[in-house]
């Protein structure tokens, strides 16, 4: 893909300039969003994401699930005019809080406090992420793993979200179990089983 489209600069020090987007003011939420209705964090990270290149491509698709995935949750915890630039110590305490809340495993949360990590590198802010996940209580011997907190799904709040691919991965955590990630991630056509469902191995490509 021509990388022009996402036409973001280097700065000195290595972060990355991010582009101007014009944006409307969404009248319902207070977020701005550009004129395809992209948010304009998500907007941010995918251009950090294009213009940085890190890593092999299933990492690089990792991280983008992973950083999107940041983006929705701050979104839905209030934080709806952030930009990428804006990171703060509130935001990654709010997401470690979240999930936690969520009852998130250490292992689980391995992988995003290392792509949080990231995006603050990319914008010139590493001091936002404290250097051990230990001092956001992620070790090993924390409750968080321990603790089932878990709550059934409720019907109502989900009628209310318009859009059928966020109902879908929720109701695919409410009956089967997957975190938020992997249910995002199956594809219908190939995890559809019969009495089971198969997600398709990390590196597997679709076929056409």
């Amino acid at each position: 893909m021509n990388s022009s489209r996402f036409p973001g600069r280097r700065e000195h020090g290595g972060s990355i300039a991010l582009p101007p987007r014009i944006h409307l003011d969404d009248a319902r939420t207070g977020a701005l969003t550009d004129l395809t209705g992209m948010r304009q964090l998500n907007w941010d990270l995918k251009c950090l994401e294009r213009e940085a290149k890190d890593g092999s491509r299933a990492k690089r698709r990792d991280r983008s699930y992973s950083l999107a995935l940041m983006a929705n949750t701050l979104h839905e915890l209030g934080f709806k005019g952030l930009r990428a630039r804006g990171l703060k110590e509130k935001h990654v305490e709010a997401l470690v809080g979240e999930w936690c809340r969520q009852g998130l495993s250490v292992g689980t949360m391995a992988n995003p406090m290392a792509h949080l990590g990231w995006w603050a590198q990319k914008v010139g802010k590493p001091g936002v992420v404290r250097p051990s996940n230990a001092a956001y209580g992620i070790v090993k011997d924390s409750p968080v793993a321990r603790v089932d907190k878990s709550r059934p799904l409720d019907a109502d709040k989900l009628a209310k979200i318009a859009d059928e691919y966020v109902r879908m991965p929720l109701r695919l955590q409410d009956a089967f179990g997957p975190r938020r990630e992997e249910s995002m991630k199956l594809q219908p056509r190939y995890a559809d089983r019969g009495k089971r469902l198969v997600r398709r191995p990390t590196g597997v490509a679709r076929s056409s």
